[in-house]
Parts: C-alpha cells; sequence; structure tokens
C-alpha cells in the first residue's frame, strides 16, 4: 500500500500547487495538521478516504473562489 500512499500523496501535492496553497493554506482550509499533511503528501502515512475528500473539497473551494473572482463585480 505504499506506493498507493505515495501517488495520493503526490497528486494532493500536485493539487495544493496548482490552486497556490501553502502547506499551511490547505491545512487550515481542511481542518488538519500541517505535520499530518506533510506525511500524507510525502507517502509516509496512507490517508484515509475521509481525509482525501476533506482536503479534494478544500483544493476545490479555492480553485472555485479563484474562477469566481473576475465576475464580481460585472453586471449581466
Amino acid at each position: 500500500m505504499q506506493g498507493q500512499a505515495t501517488h495520493t500523496g503526490s497528486s494532493i501535492r500536485v493539487l495544493r500547487k496548482q490552486a497556490g496553497m501553502t502547506l499551511a493554506d490547505l491545512a487550515a482550509s481542511a481542518g488538519t495538521a500541517i505535520a499530518y499533511l506533510s506525511r500524507v503528501e510525502t507517502g509516509k502515512v496512507t490517508p484515509t478516504n475521509a481525509f482525501v475528500a476533506q482536503v479534494t473539497r478544500a483544493i476545490a473551494d479555492r480553485l472555485a473562489g479563484v474562477t469566481e473572482a473576475p465576475r464580481m463585480g460585472i453586471a449581466a
């Protein structure tokens, strides 16, 4: 299962960076510890499905905010 943990962790890291988030940003948004998130990203621990869903939601919320921001203040 170490291979799966490494793949999951590296995928989270790529998505986090694409969203322009630091470890601290994502940890705060997902309600987890920076140290735990770091261990997940490096494949040292295998996250639960619930944790992956939590992190995915936090990244999606960040990306939604980025894509919505330019629309604010523009009349339709």
